[in-house]
């Protein structure tokens, strides 16, 4: 009997152990699956990246299909460069002193054949001419300069443009600053009667760039006058109101007797007059240049006084005049 009770107690430990695991119908699904069907972890990252790409190549192939990416496939168009004007670094004048900025005035031809010329003067080169009865637009005048082309023609004789009429105006201006024909050719002076002084501007308009000033009083050297009461002042220097826009007279044109050269200037001889006109453009040009000295000796630069100097020497300005713009310096 002992040794019975060993053998019945192995037997209900089996028993427990047995009753304790888990029955196949009782496991999990994936340890249910065959081996062969169960995925490692390497796999299964595999498997997801192979479903990416191809999701990717068809929505590759979709955007293929569409129209956005035809455009894309076209060969695109050649744009043919086209040749252009060189443009300017600075604003220029020629924009706005021309035909359809500048007031014009319509002349016709009397003379046989009247040369246009490069600059307005007698030696210019020879651009072309205009024959008898020919119409022409000017902006210009004193010598007149052609509307819309780079061109002048004298408005009579080149030697003596009072002479001999060559140019027949069809209209009137609508304001001058000298309205007479001068007797000699070339620049002309004109006496600032303006109480406010003048303004010298780069361009015939208002508000164009300031370049200086004239005070009453003061002598301008002009090339020529446009038609709407300004004058090209002479070497460049610029442009200045000789009319005002109400009628007012700035500027004044000066004849050879008004400064007292002469007393009778129909009675002297056509070389007394023109020798009479030189020396008024002299004292012009006399009291300009000690102007500019005067200026450069109050701006304090020593070049430009020196430059001044060199110029009013030259000009014929007084040794006491030049030693009292060098005291002006201090």
């Amino acid at each position: 009997m002992p040794a019975a009770q060993p053998e019945a107690k192995a037997s209900r430990e089996s028993m427990v152990s047995t009753s304790s695991q888990p029955s196949r119908s009782q496991r999990p699904a994936e340890l249910q699956r065959p081996v062969a069907q169960q995925l490692r972890p390497d796999e299964e990252e595999a498997a997801f990246r192979a479903e990416a790409e191809a999701a990717v190549e068809r929505a590759l192939e979709r955007d293929r299909n569409s129209d956005w990416w035809k455009k894309l496939q076209a060969a695109p168009k050649k744009h043919v460069p086209q040749r252009c004007d060189r443009l300017p670094i600075h604003r220029e004048t020629a924009s706005r002193e021309d035909g359809c900025r500048l007031p014009t005035r319509g002349f016709k031809v009397l003379a046989e054949v009247q040369p246009v010329r490069a600059q307005p003067c007698a030696g210019a080169p020879v651009r072309g001419g205009r024959k008898k009865g020919d119409s022409l637009r000017a902006v210009e005048e004193g010598w007149v300069k052609l509307a819309g082309e780079d061109g002048w023609i004298c408005q009579g004789l080149e030697e003596a443009p009072s002479q001999k009429k060559c140019l027949e105006a069809l209209e009137k201006p609508r304001a001058l600053a000298v309205e007479t024909l001068a007797k000699m050719p070339g620049r002309q002076m004109l006496e600032v009667v303006a109480d406010d002084g003048v303004d010298i501007l780069r361009e015939p308009f208002d508000g164009a760039l300031l370049l200086g000033r004239r005070s009453f009083g003061e002598f301008v050297l002009a090339d020529s006058q446009s038609y709407h009461g300004w004058v090209r002042l002479s070497d460049n220097e610029g442009w200045a109101q000789a009319v005002s826009g109400s009628g007012e007279k700035l500027l004044q044109g000066i004849r050879p007797e008004e400064l007292q050269l002469t007393q009778s200037a129909a009675a002297e001889p056509e070389e007394v007059q023109k020798e009479q006109v030189e020396i008024a453009m002299q004292e012009a040009a006399r009291k300009e240049a000690l102007r500019q000295l005067e200026s450069a000796a109050l701006s304090g630069n020593s070049a430009f006084f020196c430059a001044a100097l060199e110029v009013a020497r030259q000009k014929g300005v007084s040794k006491k005049d030049i030693a009292r713009a060098n005291a002006m310096r201090s």
